[in-house]
């Protein structure tokens, strides 16, 4: 049985593909505004032919960026390479609400973990734990309402 890889470009394909109007230097800077470096993600490209000439997904009230032929987020770069052709806005509700209800959780389990660190001198792993616990508790508790 004969062997099909997708992600062979042709030389058609890379001619064509020259020839496609880019996004100007003014739209990537606005699409990099919406990604914070520190939460940046690293996607894995499974196949680079399909990122390349597909366009992205934007969702909306987020800093995630995706592109078909990759697994995962974008990072900055990834999204000046692959997102070429355009980005579209999804509208994904519920995905918004809990990367708002983590970080929520996450801002009031750190704050709590440095203050119980300070008042019974916990190690920095100590800290990390509790704060990992309490993260689980508390957005566990606001996906149950």
């Amino acid at each position: 049985m004969a062997k099909v890889c997708k992600c062979l470009k042709t030389e058609k394909m890379k001619i064509e593909l020259e020839g496609l109007e880019e996004l100007t230097d003014i739209e990537l800077g606005e699409v990099e505004k919406e990604i914070e470096p520190e939460t940046s993600y690293e996607g894995i490209v499974v196949d680079e032919f399909k990122a390349e000439t597909t366009p992205c997904y934007h969702i909306k009230g987020t800093n995630l960026y995706y592109s078909k032929g990759i697994i995962g987020a974008l990072t900055q770069e990834q999204v000046r390479k692959y997102c070429r052709l355009g980005v579209q806005e999804i509208e994904r509700p519920k995905i918004v609400e809990r990367i708002e209800t983590f970080k929520k959780a996450a801002e009031y389990c750190w704050r709590l973990a440095k203050e119980k660190a300070k008042k019974e001198g916990l190690t920095s792993e100590e800290k990390i734990k509790y704060a990992i616990k309490c993260i689980e508790e508390e957005a566990s508790k606001k996906e149950e309402k």
